[in-house]
């Protein structure tokens, strides 16, 4: 993808990447991502999916290195147990701070006679 030689990629290169992460201070400008100055949720699902692949790879290096006698069905099932652990997680992580929000959009307790909205 070198401009001198005449060949350039549909999305500008390597220098139109850099220049992407130069503006953006080196973050992603993803649907993930946190504006400056402002900090990431902690998210427990991805959490719980990092502990689980690590396990999981450190199972197959095991097993592979003849530390474990793990069989392979056994780590095969784990993977979809993880995936549906960290679906679990997620939905109740979800619940918690839909909740919170509900909680932090309500009025104080004291002055519900007096809130208007719009007003």
């Amino acid at each position: 993808m070198n401009r001198a030689s005449g060949m350039s990629g549909t999305h500008g290169g390597a220098a139109a990447v850099l220049e992407r992460s130069v503006a953006t201070g080196g973050r992603s400008a993803g649907p993930g991502s946190s504006t400056p100055g402002r900090r990431r949720r902690f998210d427990p699902a991805r959490f719980v999916l990092g502990l689980c692949v690590l396990a999981l790879a450190a199972g197959f290096a095991g097993r592979a290195a003849g530390w474990f006698g793990i069989p392979l069905f056994v780590l095969a099932a784990a993977l979809p147990m993880a995936l549906l652990l960290t679906a679990a997680v997620a939905l109740i992580g979800h619940g918690v701070r839909r909740r919170a929000d509900r909680r932090r959009a309500l009025p104080p307790a004291g002055r519900a006679g007096s809130w208007k909205e719009g007003g």
